[in-house]
């Protein structure tokens, strides 16, 4: 049987936004439903768009 788990370190740089801006990659426990992170996922999403990491360091991200 093959093992399909990938290291996060084999994802490209969109396989790796999209994984990190699921709310589910930052809890392993059930939540209430009034605790959700996907707006905010959404909106940091949307805010640093395809600028390079090390912009959004030294830049800021301005949203």
């Amino acid at each position: 049987m093959a093992n399909s788990t990938r290291n996060i370190l084999d994802l490209n740089s969109k396989e790796a936004i999209d994984f990190f801006m699921k709310s589910e990659q930052y809890h392993g426990f059930e939540l209430p439903e009034y605790f959700v992170f996907d707006e905010l996922l959404q909106s940091v999403k949307e805010a640093i768009e395809d600028m390079p990491y090390e912009d959004c360091l030294q830049e800021g991200v301005s949203r």
